[in-house]
């Protein structure tokens, strides 16, 4: 027998299991320290992405104002999931309303924002 084959007959499959568990240890730590560096800067990524989108919508607001209760109680209707409403303003003056909602596609979830633009 080689040498290879008298180390496998010495080695215990405990150590190779403590050795497995210690390499998946350290990269659970480390993905969840790189998680929470970059959680913040993600949740912003998200929020200015939104603003984008809602900001391509109606262009002219200034500010849109989130319904809060729809954004804590998603709303279920028969094909979709209504997951923001948005009212859309310049100043003090109303310009519509945006509202967002997650339908499922061919390849999975859709988002899809529409818009309700008043023109004065």
């Amino acid at each position: 027998m080689g040498l290879v084959g008298e180390r496998m007959k010495k080695e215990s499959p405990l150590r190779s299991v403590l050795c497995f568990f210690c390499i998946t240890l350290v990269c659970a730590v480390s993905l969840g320290v790189a998680n929470d560096i970059t959680k913040e800067r993600i949740a912003a990524k998200v929020i200015e992405r939104k603003e984008e989108a809602l900001h391509k919508l109606i262009s002219e607001a200034d500010f849109f104002a989130p319904d809060e209760y729809i954004a804590e109680n998603p709303v279920q209707t028969t094909d979709s999931l209504i997951i923001g409403f948005y009212t859309a303003y310049s100043g003090d003056t109303l310009l519509g309303y945006c509202v967002s909602s997650v339908s499922i596609g061919y390849g999975g979830e859709l988002t899809v924002v529409t818009a309700v633009y008043f023109k004065y």
